[in-house]
């Protein structure tokens, strides 16, 4: 990060501490605050966040948006992860894998694409330190099959 973005994420810092929504709501109940960081961006301080996510914090504590956006996975990731889950998942459906998640990091998902971007790494590294499923009789006595069949 360089001198002037450091100046800038301090400034857009000061300008959320000051907002109007902090000041009124936020400032006396510093653990509502950390919950609301904690439950949209997964820390507990602003100085953790991106300036890109320090611009939408400051839209919504100054009450030009609504409510924060959430940055979901995208498609090639969503599809890295269920193919890691296929391959080493004992029962390789999307519902086990959601209540894995939802057991684990107690996200509560629908589907697998509304996983959140901040949520990726931690579901990728979870499927990555599963043991490879063993291969059931039937896969085990088709691949010999094949094998033999090669053999001709």
């Amino acid at each position: 990060m360089t001198q002037k973005q450091k100046h800038y994420k301090a400034s857009l810092i000061k300008q959320i501490h000051t907002s109007k929504l902090y000041v009124e709501v936020y400032k006396n109940d510093r653990d509502l605050y950390e919950l609301m960081l904690m439950s949209n961006y997964n820390v507990s301080s602003s100085k953790d966040l991106s300036i890109e996510q320090l611009l939408k914090l400051l839209a919504f504590l100054n009450q030009k948006t609504t409510s924060i956006e959430k940055i979901y996975a995208t498609k090639n990731q969503i599809n890295f992860i269920k193919t890691l889950w296929d391959q080493k998942a004992q029962n390789p459906d999307e519902k086990s894998l959601l209540k894995l998640i939802y057991n684990r990091f107690k996200i509560d998902l629908k589907n697998i694409e509304d996983l959140e971007k901040k949520d990726f790494k931690k579901v990728i590294a979870l499927v990555q330190n599963l043991q490879i499923r063993q291969k059931t009789w039937e896969e085990r006595i088709a691949y010999s099959k094949s094998k033999l069949r090669l053999a001709r």
